[in-house]
């Protein structure tokens, strides 16, 4: 408005004493706070003149100057009189008289605030403590932050665009029009005064938004300013921290309205120097990490979704709480030598171990007591079950706004992920949807839906809706629902009727079960029926070493296989070829020679694919194969998709530890098994005509009979990877078909899907818990055979060795590429094959001694393999260089050292040259003689040696088959291993 000098000014003419008087109501009208605490003879002081004007927009008004020509007041528009109440003060008037920037009443409320910056403050200099509180209240202050600072609000009448806004908690009140005042960061001197372009409810706290805040009516430095004194405006004081006080209100809302803005002190009207150098929180600063703490617990509790109710307190903590917290927080200063915080210092230090309670559960029990939520301890776990949205603290929290920790990651991952995206490629559109059925139509009637198809992500928000809406919690516990008659038909599977309530965690798996699930690429076209398999990426060894990567199934997403064949043999300078896939001729496969798969992977992505749609996995030159990535754990939940075929078959599991731990396990059934109870489709010549009923039935119902009608493998995996690691699925089905048994695999805690923390005696408690479980489900002691590989062979030995305590001997234990214990492990173990770990050591036992000590997990075989009763199977490959085929022998050596004549002679005679030569040798003669006596050994031709003995104890026989080849992983693999395991367990023939 003042940007230009006046375009005219008329002349000057003092007020009459009526007019001053008028003049001095209408202040007081509009000020009704300052009577008591400044004479309003300074607000509108003797001599005081004015004079109209219009400015060079053509606008008129009035300017009223005091005695020395300072502009104090004006106002605007034809006609306006004293009378009038759109009286406006000067920068002067504000700088000098401050307390107008508070007290302020109706629509003429001035808020102080800087923009632009940080923080806003609230000048409570001059006013009495009284009156600071009760502001306070009114407003609800406590300290807001703005993540990028940006430049000071300029003067000169440059009008407040929105993107320099800071979110204040009285910013909503404003309304369109109504004058505010505009100040620098940590300053109380207003620079700008202007009224609000919007309503305050309308300003969001997004950088995004645009338009104007503010429209400027007076700012320092313009023409309006340039009538008076021309002197520079103050550097204005810097507010000191009032210490909040607890003894004037109660619980947790006098604590949130204590709270002030960073820097908002009471001041005594003494200028202090700009602070420049920042400090660690200390001790003395606990009380205020507290209750800013406490505030952003209020922030996050009054937006909570009742709907996510009853929500474990630790669930609440982390992604409620500390998501909520400012994203840079300040405290105020106790006093004028104050330093700082940095605000990333203090943010470290903003949670629940810096603040007087230490732990989570006293620290929401103080919210309790303020009957702000309630609390709940179910078997352990402390829940939120409800939060009273009407409580004052929290009706008035929901007013707060500020950048949030969240709202600044969130932000930053959009960024990243724009980064790394080309702009000029768009990402393929995927879509994955659910279309109700017969079943579900009921319920999205009832929820008010009537879309044709719903995302997997709309479904849980629609059964909680639906749930909240006919209060269908349970009474007791809140993980489960009780069933009305709708959710019953859209919930429940085939002869589950009598089901009265399900658990949370199983609705959305359940409804959209229930429903038709269909897949769409590009937006476009007609769906199609689920599953959409992801491209497939692998590589593979074939002629010998040669290492080639195969891209398969990526016609579902619109890529052309040429172009990609182009493109990667320029990127990758190496030959590629597109030709029918080996597997499914219908299909067409992409190979490149050499281990391509970050190449391969980098494209598809730059082809738009999203990422979840691309499987990686990843064989070595010599065959171990892995996965690259870590198989999700969702994916686990479906064994039918990591290749355990046929449907049904295999049975998805969750058993429970005597420690409480959930494990992932799967059930494989008998070949002949599935083939006569669950196998789909027509019959076989032959077959009953009552095969169709017999195959709806799931295996789950039938699994007492399985395991009564079939012997059961229970399987102990390696240390790498999951149970769904593709030598190992294929292990499952070989044991499954030419065995004819059932198998049940594991992962132990702290894989896969699995709970906890993997140790010695955890991984001992799972063993057991897998084999109760077998046990309670119906199957024979006689009829289980334990089977370990690698890790899993000390997993066995324990688990058998304890079983053997009890009196109980299982069918049989079979152990792939065993090792004696992890100590003598260490002593041999190369990595690589090539760079030995602890070897160097064994040439000072005593350091060699001393650093196995410290060895946590010892899986100790050789020290219980003689206590086991039941027959023993050791099977290794010559060519193991993960753990050498000396171990196996070793444990063979053990079992058979009770069938050979014992050692005579002292082991350190032995060594000292004590013993003749001749007796020693006769001793050894005899022992080997024995030896071949008792031992029955066999080559096969391509396979290796086999080595029997029976046992005097009738603990069954000991089978040791050493392999030419078959490294580590792959010992299962090689063809006659199945059947070796088979005979030497009574489940096949020799």
């Amino acid at each position: 408005m003042f940007k230009k000098a006046p375009h005219k000014i008329f002349i000057s003419s003092s007020l009459r004493n009526s007019d001053v008087k008028t003049l001095r109501q209408r202040v007081l009208v509009l000020f009704p706070d300052v009577k008591d605490k400044v004479d309003v003879d300074v607000l509108v002081p003797k001599g005081i003149s004015s004079f109209k004007f219009d400015t060079h927009l053509d606008e008129t008004g009035i300017l009223y100057s005091s005695m020395e020509k300072e502009p104090l007041w004006f106002s605007m528009g034809k006609g306006a009189g004293i009378a009038q109440s759109n009286l406006v003060p000067t920068g002067k008037r504000l700088i000098t008289n401050t307390l107008l920037v508070i007290d302020m009443s109706e629509s003429y409320r001035i808020m102080l605030s800087v923009y632009a910056m940080e923080m806003p403050y609230a000048s409570t200099h001059n006013l009495d403590t009284r009156s600071r509180h009760s502001h306070s209240r009114r407003h609800g202050l406590i300290p807001y932050y703005q993540r990028v600072p940006l430049n000071p609000p300029r003067t000169g009448g440059a009008d407040l665009m929105i993107p320099g806004v800071v979110p204040s908690p009285i910013i909503p009140s404003l309304a369109q029009g109504q004058l505010v005042s505009i100040t620098q960061y940590r300053s109380t001197t207003p620079l700008v005064v202007g009224s609000m372009a919007v309503n305050g409810s309308e300003l969001r706290d997004d950088d995004d938004q645009k338009g104007k805040a503010v429209i400027t009516l007076h700012a320092t430095g313009d023409a309006l300013w340039a009538l008076g004194s021309k002197q520079e405006p103050p550097e204005g004081n810097q507010p000191e921290a009032a210490a909040p006080t607890t003894d004037s209100m109660d619980g947790m809302t006098k604590a949130v309205e204590d709270v002030k803005l960073d820097g908002e002190i009471e001041q005594d009207g003494a200028s202090t120097q700009a602070v420049t150098s920042e400090r660690v929180p200390s001790a003395q600063d606990s009380a205020e990490i507290e209750i800013l703490l406490r505030s952003t617990t209020l922030y996050a509790l009054a937006r909570v979704d009742a709907s996510a109710l009853p929500l474990p307190a630790s669930t609440f903590y982390s992604s409620h709480i500390l998501p909520s917290r400012p994203a840079r927080p300040t405290l105020p200063q106790s006093n004028e030598t104050d330093e700082p915080i940095d605000p990333k210092t203090l943010l470290s230090h903003l949670d629940i171990k810096h603040t007087s309670h230490k732990k989570l559960a006293p620290f929401l029990k103080g919210f309790e007591k303020d009957g702000i939520l309630k609390l709940k301890d179910v078997r352990g776990e402390l829940l939120i079950f409800l939060v009273d949205t009407k409580h004052p603290a929290l009706v008035e929290a929901i007013k707060w706004g500020w950048k949030t920790v969240g709202a600044e990651e969130r932000k930053e991952k959009e960024r990243e992920k724009e980064s790394t995206t080309d702009g000029s490629t768009k990402e393929i559109l995927v879509e994955e949807v659910w279309f109700s059925e017969a079943n579900t139509n009921r319920f999205f009637e009832a929820c008010g839906e009537s879309a044709p198809h719903y995302p997997l992500s709309s479904l849980r928000p629609l059964l909680t809706k639906y749930i909240t809406a006919h209060n269908l919690q349970h009474p007791t516990n809140p993980k489960f629902v009780v069933l009305d008659e709708v959710l019953s038909r859209a919930l429940l599977r085939k002869g589950e009727n009598d089901k009265e309530f399900v658990g949370r965690d199983e609705l959305v798996d359940r409804l959209s079960g229930n429903m038709k699930g269909m897949w769409r690429v590009g937006g476009t076209g007609n769906f199609k029926k689920l599953p959409l398999h992801p491209v497939n990426v692998q590589t593979k060894t074939r002629q010998g070493r040669k290492v080639v990567t195969l891209i398969t199934g990526f016609e579902p997403f619109g890529i052309d296989p040429e172009t990609l064949s182009e493109e990667l043999r320029k990127r990758c300078a190496s030959s590629t070829s597109v030709s029918p896939c080996v597997e499914k001729p219908k299909q067409l496969e992409v190979m490149v020679q050499g281990s391509q798969i970050k190449a391969v992977t980098t494209l598809l992505l730059e082809l738009g694919l999203p990422k979840k749609w691309i499987k990686v996995s990843e064989s070595s030159v010599k065959g171990k194969g892995a996965p690259v990535c870590p198989i999700p754990s969702a994916t686990l939940c479906l064994p039918l998709s990591l290749t355990l075929m046929p449907a049904g078959k295999t049975l998805n599991l969750n058993l429970t530890t005597a420690d409480d731990v959930r494990l992932g396990a799967w059930f494989v059934a008998a070949d002949s098994f599935y083939q006569k109870h669950l196998r789909l489709g027509p019959p076989f010549k032959g077959e009953s005509a009552n095969l169709k009923e017999k195959s709806r039935e799931t295996l789950a119902s039938l699994l007492p009979t399985a395991l009564q009608d079939h012997p059961t493998i229970l399987f102990f995996h390696g240390n790498a990877m999951t149970r769904a690691f593709h030598l190992r699925t294929r292990l499952y089905s070989t044991l499954s078909s030419r065995l004819n048994a059932n198998v049940l695999a594991i992962d132990y805690r702290g894989f896969g899907n699995s709970e906890g923390v993997p140790s010695e005696q955890g991984l001992l408690l799972d063993a057991r818990a897998a084999w109760d479980w077998l046990i309670e489900n119906g199957a024979k002691e006689a009829d289980i055979t334990v089977v370990g590989q690698s890790l899993g062979t000390g997993v066995s030995a324990g688990l058998v060795a304890e079983l053997a305590e009890e009196g109980v001997s299982p069918r049989g234990m079979v152990l792939l590429a065993p090792y004696s214990s992890i100590a003598t492990l260490l002593e041999t173990y190369d990595l690589g094959g090539k760079l030995p770990i602890l070897q160097p050591l064994q040439k000072f036992r005593f350091v060699f001694g001393f650093v196995l000590r410290f060895l946590r997990h010892r899986f100790d075989t050789l020290s219980v393999i003689n206590d086991i009763t039941c027959p023993i199977t050791i099977i290794h490959a010559t060519d193991d260089w993960d753990i050498p085929v000396a171990h196996a022998k070793v444990l063979f050596d053990a079992l058979l050292e009770s069938l050979l004549p014992p050692h005579p002679f002292n082991p350190q005679d032995v060594l000292l040259g004590k013993v003749p030569h001749e007796e020693f040798s006769t001793f050894i003669s005899e022992r080997n003689t024995r030896r071949n006596q008792v031992v029955a050994t066999m080559e096969i031709k391509g396979l290796g040696t086999i080595s029997t003995f029976s046992r005097d104890d009738s603990h069954g026989d000991v089978t040791f088959l050493q392999t030419t080849w078959g490294e580590h992983n792959g010992i299962s693999a090689i063809e006659g291993v199945i059947d070796v395991i088979g005979w030497s367990v009574g489940m096949a023939d020799r």
